[in-house]
């Protein structure tokens, strides 16, 4: 690993899986990728308001703006549209009342 980079929790949107490695998207667009799975990440960071929507994605709750439920997507206050499992909707919605 040539650079480590400092994020603050509140930056990240969500993270991305890509196979061995994780892709971290950030609020200022950046993305940075790790060598590390999703899953160990799932795991450091359980209890910071991230939720794993789909086996490629753990989102903060914090930028979920809306979910559609039709069409099984999470849409992000940025614009990003990211899918989510219909059997993880209801955990997703009583998770995020809990921020409230």
């Amino acid at each position: 690993v040539d650079t480590i980079h400092v994020v603050n929790l509140s930056d990240i949107k969500y993270i991305q899986s890509d196979n061995n490695y994780a892709r971290f998207a950030l609020a200022d667009n950046r993305k940075i990728l790790v060598s590390q799975t999703l899953k160990s990440f799932e795991r450091k960071l359980h209890g910071q308001h991230f939720f794993r929507t789909h086996q490629s994605f753990l989102v903060n709750l914090k930028f979920i703006q809306s979910i559609d439920r039709k069409k099984d997507t999470v849409h992000l206050i940025t614009g990003d549209i990211l899918p989510i499992v219909k059997g993880k909707k209801k955990t997703l919605i009583y998770s995020l009342e809990q921020l409230v």
